[in-house]
């Protein structure tokens, strides 16, 4: 499961990996590369305290060429994520520019290489999403035959786990060493519909005391109008799954400008989370051949029960005006 799928034969088929981290002393990452069958969606960012936060050359546009040559990796342009040992070991790599986020003029010559390693187990939404959950979100829709067909249609295998990501990275020759805590993912199926998103707010942290975390809401209209997942590693390492959660969509950002400022609660079990969000800088980047979709990365800080954390949220908004010129994305941001 642990290694790259074989594509389905529909346009819209898909096998991406993805990965997020960030520690106390403000370093951020996201990466993500995903496998379609004309392109492959890409990208980097890499904040780094004293430099800035440095973007892939390309974005906010994801879009980037195809490219199979080894048959481990996924790989595009210069970035490559490498499974090593399944569920244990991935190699991150990048060689190539990179340019200043509130300066695009500013660019940076930029060689990453960082092992992301992890004794911790994954959380694979298809068998360890609690029951009642999925009871909550199949309890708004209306149930048609054809409705279960739509999600058989459009159902993937999605699977999450925390680690630790450590390496060095060269900027214009000044060599840094990276260490922080990072979830990565792995999600592929027979077809990702980016247009059938309306929404989805994901919070992915890492708490002072060990704790960890992904909670969130997603809403797909024709299919959960309001699905609740996420998990919480306990400090000693137990993988506990979301039960419930109090924060609303229509509540947060509903305007296409998430909130910088806010809160929530949400529970595993018996026990309850109180959750404070601090926004210290954003970015977008967009998915798909036309630009289906607009994600917000909120580079956060975080305080759960009274405990400091650090993390980032990733907000999706469906966007149906295409593709723009490049820069409108920076101005929003310049703008928030």
């Amino acid at each position: 499961m642990d290694k790259k799928q074989s594509l389905s034969e529909d346009p819209k088929a898909f096998d991406a990996v993805y990965m997020n981290g960030a520690n106390r002393i403000g370093w951020y990452i996201v990466v993500g590369l995903a496998r379609r069958q004309l392109n492959v969606d890409g990208f980097l960012l890499l904040k780094v305290p004293g430099v800035g936060l440095l973007l892939s050359p390309k974005l906010p546009d994801t879009v980037l060429n195809v490219d199979e040559a080894e048959d481990s990796s996924f790989s595009s342009e210069g970035l490559k994520l490498t499974p090593l040992q399944p569920m244990t070991c991935w190699w991150l790599q990048y060689k190539g520019m990179m340019r200043l986020s509130h300066n695009p003029q500013k660019k940076f010559q930029v060689q990453l290489d960082a092992r992301w390693q992890s004794d911790l187990g994954f959380f694979n939404y298809d068998t360890d999403m609690p029951m009642r959950s999925l009871a909550k979100g199949l309890s708004n829709e209306t149930w048609t035959k054809n409705y279960f067909k739509c999600l058989k249609d459009h159902h993937q295998t999605h699977y999450e786990q925390f680690g630790e990501l450590t390496g060095n990275v060269i900027i214009d020759n000044v060599d840094f060493n990276i260490n922080m805590s990072a979830m990565r993912d792995h999600s592929f199926g027979y077809r990702r519909e980016w247009k059938a998103f309306h929404r989805y707010a994901l919070h992915i942290f890492t708490l002072a005391d060990g704790t960890r975390g992904n909670v969130g809401v997603i809403c797909i209209p024709n299919m959960f109008s309001r699905l609740e997942i996420g998990y919480v590693y306990e400090k000693e390492g137990s993988l506990e799954p979301l039960t419930d959660l109090d924060f609303e969509l229509y509540q947060h950002g509903e305007n296409g400008i998430p909130p910088s400022d806010y809160g929530f609660t949400f529970k595993t079990g018996q026990k309850c989370y109180e959750v404070k969000v601090q926004v210290e800088e954003t970015t977008d980047l967009y998915l798909g051949l036309d630009w289906e979709a607009r994600i917000t990365e909120s580079l956060s800080r975080f305080t759960v029960n009274g405990v400091e954390g650090w993390g980032v949220v990733e907000w999706m908004y469906a966007h149906r005006s295409g593709r723009r010129p490049a820069g409108h994305s920076q101005l929003a941001v310049s703008l928030r």
